[in-house]
């Protein structure tokens, strides 16, 4: 008698992951995807901010220094500035994505894999913008 009420648990339990196992697993991919959504965002805003900081450095002219936070988000991979153009790239579920937003200042090459808050200085020497 005990094994069959045993036996009665054990295909209870099964049939019980059965029905919920997929439906644990479409939550937490559902849940990956609003996390690129906000990591997109957030990087979005941090790009823009960031250009905003440089370009305002260089229109206050010769030996103007700024120094500025960046607060990029966990799943990012790199963060440069090439061609004048701010660029963070994004890993993701689905592969790795970037996003880009324009800087009006002539600024020098920038590379960085730093993720988090960190701290950038910025400074105008003649009629280039220098980020360290």
């Amino acid at each position: 008698m005990k094994a069959q009420s045993t036996f009665e648990m054990f295909v209870g339990v099964i049939a019980f992951l059965t029905f919920m196992l997929p439906l644990i697993y479409m939550m937490f991919s559902l849940s990956q995807v609003g996390l690129e959504n906000i990591s997109f965002f957030s990087a979005q805003s941090t790009a823009q901010r960031f250009s905003d900081e440089i370009n305002k450095v260089y229109l206050q002219g010769d030996n103007a220094k700024s120094s500025f936070i960046l607060d990029l988000p966990p799943n990012t991979e790199e963060l440069y500035i090439a061609n004048n153009t701010i660029n963070i790239v994004l890993g993701g579920y689905s592969g790795n994505y970037e996003v880009s937003h324009p800087v009006f200042a002539n600024v020098s090459d920038y590379n960085t894999t730093k993720k988090g808050l960190f701290g950038v200085k910025i400074w105008c020497n003649n009629t280039q913008v220098i980020v360290q």
